[in-house]
């Protein structure tokens, strides 16, 4: 039985709770709950569990999958929590799968980074950026094509359908500030109230008296429903600023009803519906604009795939891609490295494989090779290693290679000149004049782990140290905060992680290095995305929102499972024991576990894998 299935078989039962209780609430109390909760939460995701965007999006798809329901319900607040609950178990069951499934090779940590990377697939969108990213590269990709796909389609260029969006999300954002604004005289009077009772100096009955002076109730009631309202929009207001066939056209691809969601959506790792779509079409004519804030993302996506499906188109947008990502490579590099030798799109020889980008700042020289193979996402199949060994051959392994020739070139004599396509020389570069050569990788995604911890995966000599790899936004991130000495210090600790410390996002490992001023990780160690976050709160900062730093210190955190318990113990002397019971880890394992006594241990195992019991089914 695949991972997948075993996943699928754990949350039947917690799924089917869900669904009755989603069946209870009207449709847009769902939508609301989780659009509300992340509105409110920008400044401070720490209030919400890990990976909120992706679950309010399954929950909201689930409720979408049935007709529109617009009966109140009175246990409406108590109904959403039991639903909260409930998602957070269903999530977990992929987090304590992938600790339990022994896998094809029991112990092997590539397969249990594989598994763990379907459980951080489900937690997140495939790309995380901040919002001028996705523009950037969404015109860099799009706008070439507005004759041949967006005015004939639409009756607007990319950029006019990129506006209109704007101005739909700066008028909703401004509505939810006015709802704010509106709330705060309401919450300043309710505290007012409170401390003169907690004082003394207003009794209850004067306090409720009080309150209805005031007419509380009534505010916040009129308050309320105008929260309820926030994300509704007509269609006049849908359509403003473009023709009214454009917005119909518009609505058509980014619009789903209540009830198109199909029975083949079940579970979080089931391609969702909603990753395509911006707006629910409600009965009435109106229209739930979903989360704006993904709205770019979202839509670049969507017109990505639409132009890759015209094969008349495709071959034209894959060039563009590509000439596309190095521009931004080259213009993040440039902002880098003022009045450094940056020189993009050389070659080795006449009539050789274009190499994308060489830095020469000082005597360290940077090389850089992009590439838009894409690394697959896990699937919690038994081949997803395979798929993505494969695809790592074909983008990390293949850039490194690439940027090793040149390297090699550079070391081979004492001067080394490249060219132009049209074979005419281009720059030189003197071997006594560089002490450091470093290798940068760009890929649009690097999977986890498996991609920020080259160990597992990188062929290479053994004298030659790691080459850094990271997506396209993240190293825009680092050439945005970091300074031309800073980065290259990176480069040089950085290089000596692979194999000692892991984490999931390489911002973890720039964030850390730009707060704390080094990379002195130990053997073993895991960053967390806390250290990413140093990135968002830089940018609140620079829009006029002071967020404090928080004082943490890094975090050692080990783990250890027993039985049906994972004990967890962070350095700060914080504990947690984390217990999954024994059917769950029936259903995850895909078999009953056996409890283990003395030798029992050592005898085969009676699933009859061939295993002995404390390889396979036993638990302590």
């Amino acid at each position: 039985m695949q991972f997948r299935q075993k996943i699928e078989a754990a949350v039947l039962p917690l799924l089917n709770e869900l669904l009755a209780g989603i069946a209870k609430l009207r449709t847009t109390d769902v939508l609301n709950h989780y659009q509300f909760r992340l509105n409110l939460s920008q400044l401070d995701k720490d209030k919400l569990p890990d990976g909120f965007w992706a679950k309010g999006r399954y929950v909201s798809a689930l409720a979408l999958a049935s007709a529109f329901q617009d009966n109140p319900s009175a246990e409406a607040g108590a109904t959403l929590a039991r639903i909260d609950d409930l998602v957070e178990r269903i999530y977990d069951t992929y987090s304590f799968g992938a600790v339990y499934d022994p896998g094809k090779l029991p112990g092997s940590e590539k397969e249990f980074l594989t598994r763990l990377g379907l459980g951080i697939r489900v937690r997140e969108p495939d790309a995380l950026g901040f919002p001028e990213q996705f523009r950037t590269w969404a015109v860099a990709r799009l706008q070439p094509f507005n004759e041949r796909y967006f005015v004939p389609t639409f009756g607007l260029t990319f950029e006019e359908i990129s506006k209109w969006l704007h101005n739909l999300s700066d008028d909703l954002e401004k509505r939810l500030n006015d709802l704010v604004e509106g709330l705060r005289p309401i919450a300043e009077d309710m505290e007012a109230i409170r401390e003169q009772f907690v004082s003394g100096t207003l009794g209850l009955e004067a306090a409720r008296e009080r309150s209805q002076q005031l007419k509380l109730p009534e505010r916040l009631d009129a308050n309320a429903r105008e929260g309820d309202a926030a994300h509704i929009l007509s269609f006049e207001e849908i359509k403003r600023g473009i023709p009214e066939a454009s917005a119909k056209e518009l609505l058509a691809t980014f619009g789903i009803h209540p009830g198109e969601v199909t029975a083949d959506f079940k579970f979080p790792h089931d391609p969702n519906p909603l990753d395509r779509k911006l707006f629910v079409n409600l009965p009435d004519g109106r229209f739930y604009f979903l989360d704006p804030a993904s709205a770019d993302r979202i839509m670049a996506r969507v017109f990505e795939r639409a132009i890759l499906d015209d094969e008349k188109l495709r071959q034209r947008f894959l060039r563009n891609r590509d000439r596309s990502t190095e521009r931004l490579v080259f213009e993040a590099a440039t902002a880098l490295f003022p009045g450094a030798g940056i020189y993009p799109n050389y070659y080795l020889q006449k009539g050789s494989h274009e190499k994308d980008l060489m830095i020469v700042y000082g005597k360290a020289l940077v090389i850089v090779e992009c590439k838009n193979t894409r690394v697959r996402a896990f699937s919690g199949a038994t081949d997803d290693l395979l798929k993505f060994e494969n695809d790592f051959e074909n983008a990390v392994q293949y850039g490194y290679d690439q940027a090793l020739e040149v390297k090699d070139r550079i070391l081979a004599g004492e001067e080394a000149t490249f060219y132009h396509e049209d074979g005419k020389e281009y720059f030189s570069v003197r071997k006594a004049e560089i002490d450091r050569i470093f290798v940068v990788c760009i890929t649009p995604t690097t999977r986890g782990p498996l991609g920020t911890n080259l160990s597992y995966e990188l062929e290479k000599r053994e004298d030659e140290p790691f080459p850094l790899s990271l997506g396209l936004f993240d190293f825009q991130t680092i050439c945005t905060h970091f300074k031309a000495d800073q980065f290259i210090e990176y480069l040089k600790e950085r290089e000596k992680l692979h194999g000692v410390a892991t984490t999931g996002d390489e911002l973890n490992f720039a964030g850390y290095f730009l707060k704390f001023g080094h990379l002195n990780l130990q053997k073993g160690e895991f960053l967390t995305d806390d250290f990413s976050s140093f990135f968002d709160r830089k940018w609140y900062r620079e829009r006029g929102i002071d967020l404090e730093e928080p004082p943490d210190k890094p975090v050692s955190t080990s783990m250890q499972r027993k039985g049906n318990r994972i004990y967890v113990e962070h350095s700060g002397g914080k504990k947690e024991v984390i217990r999954l019971p024994d059917w769950a880890v029936a259903r995850t394992v895909g078999k009953s576990p056996i409890r283990m006594r003395g030798s029992d241990r050592n005898k085969p195992c009676p699933c009859g894998s061939g295993l002995k019991v404390k390889r396979c089914c036993g638990v302590a």
